[in-house]
């Protein structure tokens, strides 16, 4: 069969095809080639297809493709064929060019400021400033290995040469090479660059606070609050330093302290809005809200663009029950920057203020931007789980577990839904598992209760006392109530039935859930989710 008349036009602008294909096309009996008079038979492929192969060009090749025709000028400086190249060629994975040009211009010029730098290296190689030039070159495309080995050259020739380049000391090329290991994640061979760094160079605070820093990543706060006082008093008039020990103190949890370090801090630069938001944070968790407030307010002054700081005056405005306060902060942030943390937190706003349905659409947004996230699975969970919506939100809690199987809330709140299921064993399992990962006093409070639902006295007994010294000052007057419950219930209780209702905040009087144990029968009460 010939093609359609109607198409013959368009396919008659194609050029004698190759013998090869005529041959494989005479065996097709549909298809018949008939004389072409112009232009080849690669321009009959749907566009996806020219992607395709244009993806495999490099970026010579795709230059060169451009000056063929238009349809070929559009393909080679599509900006997904460059990116595709540029991940491919650099191993970035970077979503867009950092200062906003295209990424065939940001490729060409990454590319010859490598080809450059590389030239210079070649032509002479004992330049320091080329290697540390091309190192940062590395370090920008993500190419640590690369970056240490130039590092270790240029620190070598300053050894041999110390009296050359006098503005790179062999300290500072220590420092550079340590926090390219750090990147690497060879944690150990960054801290021994940077101690040999401090070693050569003592009266430096700004080798001390990065050397801080890494002590307070891994935990070290002893080391790390060291570090810190000996940056304030080499620069006691740096403001950076003062905020680095209030946060290390604020770890320790010596909170006098780390308010004494951001005031001075403060006192140094007040316009500045960062240490402002640091400040406002460390009174909010202290409870001090008037003065966390204050510190938002003169930050958010500063910067209104950043959505960083209505973010955590909302969190300050929740924490103190203004809810609606709270909802427009984060509603603002929103507006600046569509952000998931910030969509869950609308959400859990709306659920306070008993609005379910937008409380539901704001999640489903979140999870939608970060579903790896398995606290917003965790929350769509408890949501359904106040609704009755068990199934929905079994299915919610099971896919937080696969996502962040070592965090011990998911167990507990799945432990909920299979105690409204029957399932008592599964739900001992799941408290279990979150005891294990972590035993403080919501899993252990859980359990206990579980166990007292169970008629298991002894076992819940030992949940709950350990819950109270678990339980940071003042003990939650609920964990005190069920302790005293179980003590004075214990050989002569008899319970029947169990429900999710005490996994759901305020769910419900405590003394009449008391008085139905003590006559052997618990009736459920009504609860939702605050």
């Amino acid at each position: 069969m010939d093609y359609p008349e109607e198409r013959e036009d368009e396919r008659g602008k194609c050029l004698r095809e190759p013998k090869s294909l005529r041959r494989i096309a005479r065996r097709i009996p549909s298809i018949r080639f008939k004389k072409r008079r112009s232009s080849s038979y690669f321009q009959c492929l749907p566009t996806e297809v020219w992607w395709r192969v244009f993806y495999f060009l490099d970026s010579q090749s795709l230059c060169r493709a451009a000056l063929a025709s238009v349809s070929w000028f559009c393909i080679a400086n599509d900006s997904g064929v460059w990116r595709a190249l540029y991940h491919r060629d650099f191993q970035v994975t970077w979503s867009s060019p950092k200062d906003g040009r295209s990424w065939r211009e940001y490729y060409l010029s990454v590319q010859d400021k490598l080809k450059q730098v590389t030239q210079d290296i070649t032509t002479n190689p004992t330049n320091l400033n080329n290697f540390v030039l091309r190192a940062q070159q590395h370090t920008e495309l993500g190419h640590f290995k690369a970056a240490c080995e130039d590092l270790t050259a240029a620190i070598i020739q300053k050894k041999a040469e110390p009296t050359k380049h006098p503005e790179m000391s062999t300290g500072f090329l220590l420092v550079r090479r340590a926090i390219t290991y750090r990147h690497l994640g060879d944690a150990q061979q960054a801290l021994t660059d940077i101690c040999k760094a401090i070693k050569l160079e003592p009266e430096s605070a700004h080798f001390y606070r990065i050397r801080g820093n890494w002590l307070r990543e891994d935990n070290d706060l002893d080391g790390a609050l060291e570090d810190y006082s000996t940056g304030v008093a080499l620069q006691p008039g740096v403001a950076i330093h003062h905020v680095c020990r209030g946060l290390v103190y604020k770890d320790l949890k010596n909170f006098s302290m780390a308010i004494d370090s951001l005031n001075t801090a403060v006192e140094l630069e007040p316009d500045n809005a960062n240490f402002r938001c640091s400040r406002g944070r460390l009174y909010a968790q202290t409870g001090a809200y008037e003065a966390a407030v204050k510190d938002l307010d003169h930050a958010i002054k500063v910067d209104p663009k950043n959505s960083d700081y209505l973010h955590w005056r909302g969190r300050i405005y929740r924490d103190n029950q203004e809810c609606e306060k709270a909802l427009k902060d984060f509603e603002q942030a929103l507006s600046i920057t569509r952000d998931d943390i910030d969509y869950a937190w609308c959400s859990i706003m709306y659920s306070q203020m008993k609005d379910n349905i937008k409380s539901q659409q704001y999640i489903n947004k979140a999870i939608e931007l970060d579903p790896e996230n398995s606290f917003h699975h965790q929350f769509k969970g408890i949501l359904n789980l106040g609704l009755g919506n068990y199934s929905v939100g079994m299915d919610s809690f099971n896919t937080a577990i696969t996502l962040f199987p070592n965090w011990s809330g998911h167990y507990v709140w799945r432990a909920a839904v299979y105690c409204e299921f029957g399932e008592m064993t599964s739900a001992i399992e799941d408290l279990d598992m979150a005891v294990y990962l972590k035993a403080d006093e919501i899993s252990l409070f859980w359990r206990g209760l579980l166990h007292l639902s169970l008629r298991h006295i002894t076992k819940a007994k030992y949940d709950l006392r350990a819950a109270v010294r678990e339980a940071e000052t003042p003990v939650h007057s609920r964990i005190l109530f069920w302790l005293g419950v179980t003590l004075y219930l214990e050989g002569e209780v008899a319970v029947t039935g169990y429900s999710s209702e005490f996994f759901l905040p305020f769910s419900g009087s405590q003394s009449f859930v008391a008085g139905n144990l003590k006559n052997g029968q618990r009736r459920k009460t009504s609860s939702s989710l605050q």
